[in-house]
């Protein structure tokens, strides 16, 4: 784990700190912390410790990282400073956001399936708005690095169980699988999914660790365990065979580190040590050319499966489809596959669209569709005008946000509201990067209070008198 020592020195904090910001981690922050921890680890729960447990345990496990997200929110206050402008217009956004999502769904309150209704909700609404209260209670740059930190740790362990996985016969108990029924096998080989429910939680792990690793790559001095960490996230989707993961996290890595300010001199040592890597792995395999290595597998599986256009004409195919069909949507959760499961006969099947603009569509229509997409373009707007580094913000804190923008748009791009591991982690990214804005927001205020500067009366009066009141007390 990083040292108290480094903060001061490594991460260009400004002069002028709130007090209690230097402290050490919060409480917030190990429940945040912890309820990452949740969402990787509940599908390895379901599969290999409570089996077939039915709906009660199912639910436990699926809204045990909710739980204590929303706990890790209410047990501490936030500053008593006011939210920064960009806060304060993202919640009037989500607000307006939410009025219509729930007006559509009540417009076919008769096609809402309940359970499908609450997923979608919790998607679109509730884990949107836990984000937003979260920023203003991360309060360190400690509180930050231990959310990088424990992404990090658990790419490490699903890289490894990833890789069992996908060498180990579909029979063994790692490969276990949370409906039952065989694994999935392609190429020869078995579809990692870790310490996940399905296939696609290693997909948003490799974005999310990418993420966690591009961020501490950007650090001075840059962390020893950054580049294993920053490593295992590129082998999760590898392991899985996840064309669509492994694209976006090398999208990532490579958009951020080579536009940053210190980008390449981490871009390099990582490129070295990924080939390093990959030589070594393939002079370990005897039969190149008749088995699937973990380094070949996916390009053989890219030979065989659907190209990224024929995705990209199906999304826009159900885009159409489901507006010509659907304008006014179905019902809210309609698009959920816990609502719209046929139990006859114990069979599960999906009877909607499978793109996420589709699915949204169905449920709540083009008017819900575009309140879903006008508030996250907002938030990724908010991001990209805040990554311009200020004289009030440090390298870091401005390189956070750039990667948090860039790995929110990967998220979006693959689907945030009908996959509960990615819905959970985008709003972790987002709720870091909102965090730096409020940090440094509480910094300009403190600043301005102890200097007098009267050019900034107005604009902070009513700030000024909280912290006063607060010091007093």
């Amino acid at each position: 784990m990083p040292k108290d020592g480094d903060l001061s020195t490594n991460l260009e904090a400004p002069r002028v700190a709130v007090a209690g910001m230097q402290r050490g981690m919060s409480a917030t922050a190990h429940l945040v912390a912890l309820a990452i921890v949740a969402c990787v680890v509940e599908g390895a729960g379901r599969k290999w410790l409570a089996g077939n447990g039915g709906l009660w345990s199912d639910a436990l496990f699926y809204f045990s990282k909710d739980f204590l997200l929303a706990l890790s929110v209410m047990v501490s206050t936030p500053f008593r400073t006011r939210p920064s402008r960009q806060l304060a217009g993202l919640w009037n956004a989500l607000a307006a956001t939410a009025v219509v999502i729930v007006a559509m769904g009540a417009w076919n309150l008769d096609g809402s399936p309940v359970l499908g209704a609450v997923l979608s909700v919790r998607s679109m609404v509730f884990l949107p708005a836990l984000a937003l209260a979260l920023s203003r209670r991360l309060r360190s740059y400690r509180d930050i690095e231990l959310i990088l930190w424990t992404v990090g740790v658990l790419a490490v362990v699903n890289a490894v169980t990833g890789t069992l996985q996908y060498y180990l016969p579909g029979e063994h108990f790692v490969n276990k699988q949370v409906t039952g029924g065989n694994a999935i096998e392609s190429v020869g080989r078995i579809r990692a999914h870790g310490t996940f429910s399905y296939i696609t939680g290693m997909a948003d792990m490799a974005v999310m660790g990418s993420w966690a690793g591009c961020v501490l790559l950007l650090k001075k001095p840059i962390p020893k365990f950054a580049y294993p960490f920053t490593v295992a996230a590129l082998i999760c989707p590898l392991a899985a065979l996840s064309r669509s993961g492994l694209v976006f996290s090398l999208g990532l890595l490579a958009s951020v580190l080579v536009f940053s300010k210190g980008g390449f001199r981490a871009a390099v040592p990582l490129a070295g040590l990924c080939i390093a890597l990959g030589l070594f792995l393939s002079t370990r395999e005897e039969n190149w050319a008749r088995e699937s290595h973990i380094v070949n597998g996916i390009m053989k599986r890219h030979k065989e499966s659907d190209s990224f256009a024929e995705r990209a004409e199906g999304i826009w195919s159900d885009i159409s489809s489901a507006t010509v069909d659907n304008p006014l949507g179905t019902g809210l959760g309609a698009g959920q596959i816990a609502g719209r499961i046929d139990l006859e006969g114990g069979v599960r099947e999906l009877r909607t669209f499978e793109s996420e603009p589709g699915r949204i569509i169905y449920e709540i229509g083009m008017l819900g569709w575009s309140a879903v997409l006008f508030f996250r373009l907002w938030i990724l707007g908010v991001l990209w005008k805040s990554s311009m580094r200020t004289a009030d913000s440090s390298d870091w804190f401005a390189n956070i946000r750039k990667a948090s923008m860039v790995a929110l748009a990967m998220f979006f791009a693959m689907n945030t509201a009908f996959d509960h591991v990615a819905s959970f982690l985008a709003w972790i990214v987002a709720a870091t990067a909102l965090a730096t804005i409020e940090i440094e927001w509480r910094q300009r205020i403190t600043r301005c209070v102890h200097t007098g500067d009267d050019k900034s009366e107005s604009r902070f009066s009513i700030a000024r008198g909280r912290l006063e009141l607060a010091d007093r007390a």
